[in-house]
């Protein structure tokens, strides 16, 4: 029973090293590694073990600014893509696309999907 409980702790162990990332110092002299967790246009969140780190982009090296440039592009395209995929409506949606109404100003309008909703409230009515 130890065996693969030590097999599973070494094989995470070798998997969080190959995915940090070396960073350098902006005069080159100090580096680190780290997973890349977010940044902003001032600071860049890393985990180094199990802290967070966060400090200025200005303290990094030409190289890893430019990594994080190529990496505001890529989840900037992730975005796009994600809110084309939000352009579907899914089964429900169509079905409702038409038939829906919306009430301004006490009374009721036709309304129009603009994008898809985070959530459907449908309300069902029945007399026997």
């Amino acid at each position: 029973m130890k065996k693969p409980l030590t097999f599973t702790i070494i094989a995470t162990m070798i998997v969080g090293a190959i995915q940090a990332r070396t960073w350098t110092s902006a005069e080159g002299s100090k580096t680190f590694k780290g997973d890349y967790v977010s940044h902003t246009a001032e600071y860049v969140t890393v985990t180094k073990g199990f802290n967070k780190v966060r400090f200025k982009i200005a303290m990094l090296s030409e190289d890893d600014k430019k990594w994080l440039e190529e990496k505001k592009a890529e989840v900037f395209n992730d975005e796009k893509l994600k809110a084309a995929e939000e352009i579907s409506f899914g089964a429900l949606g169509d079905m409702l696309e038409g038939n829906m109404v919306k009430l301004t100003d006490k009374k009721y309008a036709n309304f129009e999907l603009q994008q898809a909703p985070e959530y459907y409230i449908i309300y069902f009515t029945a007399s026997w």
